[in-house]
């Protein structure tokens, strides 16, 4: 099976350099290659991957300077800067629904009760945002009170909130700094920070790009923290195209969402 695949790969690696190749057979290879990627990095791991397909070109644009006030409000008056229509109808009802369900469980470490899925749905079916919810959820007293407790933070996730912050935020930190919080607070001020970093992106193009590198690294690093097929999908390409295609309130969703639950993986008992 796996030879298979490997030989199939060659020959779509050979058809997205072929001049006579038409947009729809491109496309074809593209999403096969993308899909043999993850595949085979999972069975014979990314350094071999990488050698017979190369390595995944998409990097990390520029990253913007984070000010000391990551709260600043001012981005409320930014322009929107993806031009991707949001869902609408059944489809935005049944998103939000999961939506939610899944927030409470990566944020909250709990299943939403119908209680729960009533306020919030409602929520949003009367305009309030994704963006809005996640921040009253991790504001709320019930998350002011596990912040509270003594619960540490894991040192693999403390090893992954490190990468994280000097990797895609820009920021050096000292790990002992990290020791301290509760793993709660961890939790919100690494997520904090990254949303503040979506916010300072100029264009949707090099947010794409910078959403696309983060997805890649944690599905093919964090492979089991994942049930969604995207998601566990060590495609860059993939993650690109996704992000380019929704509205920026889904790209921060789905990197709250990530950020959470990467680090409940790694400091499951």
């Amino acid at each position: 099976m796996r030879s298979k695949i490997i030989i199939v790969t060659l020959l779509f690696l050979t058809l997205t350099t072929s001049a006579n190749a038409t947009p729809d057979l491109l496309n074809m290879a593209r999403d096969f290659l993308s899909k043999a990627r993850t595949y085979l990095s999972e069975k014979l791991g990314p350094e071999y991957v990488e050698k017979i397909m190369g390595e995944d070109e998409i990097t990390l644009p520029e990253i913007p300077k984070l000010n000391d006030d990551t709260k600043s409000t001012a981005v409320y008056n930014k322009k929107e800067l993806s031009s991707a229509k949001a869902p609408t109808g059944q489809q935005k009802q049944q998103l939000d629904y999961l939506f939610i369900k899944e927030l409470f469980i990566t944020t909250k470490l709990r299943e939403a009760t119908e209680n729960d899925l009533g306020i919030w749905y409602n929520t949003l079916t009367q305009g309030g945002s994704r963006e809005g919810v996640y921040r009253a959820m991790v504001l709320d007293a019930e998350y002011y009170e596990l912040e509270t407790k003594t619960i540490s933070t894991s040192k693999s996730a403390i090893d992954f909130s490190i990468y994280f912050l000097e990797t895609f935020i820009n920021q050096k930190i000292d790990a002992n700094s990290l020791k301290k919080p509760n793993f709660f607070s961890m939790k919100r001020e690494i997520t904090e920070r990254a949303l503040s970093i979506i916010d300072l992106f100029e264009n949707q193009n090099d947010l794409a790009k910078w959403y696309a590198v983060f997805s890649g690294y944690v599905a093919m690093k964090y492979t089991e923290a994942w049930t969604n097929d995207l998601r566990k999908n060590s495609s860059k390409m993939a993650h690109l195209r996704w992000a380019m295609s929704v509205p920026v309130e889904h790209i921060k969703s789905e990197t709250y969402i990530k950020i959470h639950q990467v680090m409940n993986y790694l400091s499951a008992p």
